[in-house]
């Protein structure tokens, strides 16, 4: 039966696929909320691409990205590539191109900002990202033609949101309750 899936000696699955959780208030920061769904899309592909241990070389060419995306033209693709970078999601770190001359690898090696990269720690960059009105990013908000009351389209403030790896919760819990 090879339908079946491999379970190790204490019973648990082996042939598990990796996945990313993505927690609840990186949905709820601005930089997220103003992302348009072609650039969603294209972060959603190289979240895809990460399998927990490759961040900093998640290998991601432009010609695969909008097979992908099923966007037929390239410099939309940098477009969105763009706007994740500038937005703090995505980071490149090494540059790919044509006029790259090495054989082992031409395509552009990416990293997500909110998972560390061998030893550095994480930057998350989209969360001190702010709409600003020069570059036009934020927009008058309306809705039938009547504007919306600035509380209707709030999103929480998550600038200051700090993330402690769950042993040191404990010994801090602890050395408080005693």
């Amino acid at each position: 039966m090879s339908g079946r899936r491999k379970l190790n000696a204490k019973g648990r699955s082996t042939g598990t696929k990796p996945f990313l959780m993505l927690q609840n208030w990186v949905f709820d920061c601005p930089a997220y909320r103003s992302l348009k769904p072609g650039p969603r899309a294209v972060l959603w592909e190289l979240i895809r691409r990460y399998n927990g241990t490759n961040n900093g070389r998640i290998a991601y060419g432009a010609r695969d990205m909008a097979r992908a995306v099923n966007v037929a033209d390239r410099q939309t693709i940098a477009a969105y590539e763009r706007e994740l970078e500038e937005k703090g999601f995505i980071r490149a770190c090494r540059r790919g191109g044509f006029s790259v001359k090495v054989s082992d690898r031409r395509v552009t090696e990416w990293a997500l900002t909110w998972e560390k990269i061998g030893d550095e720690l994480p930057t998350k960059g989209f969360a001190y990202w702010r709409p600003s009105e020069i570059d036009g990013t934020l927009k008058p908000s309306t809705k039938g033609g009547k504007s919306i009351p600035a509380s209707a389209t709030s999103v929480r403030d998550c600038s200051n949101v700090r993330e402690f790896p769950s042993h040191k919760v404990r010994k801090v819990a602890a050395a408080g309750a005693g």
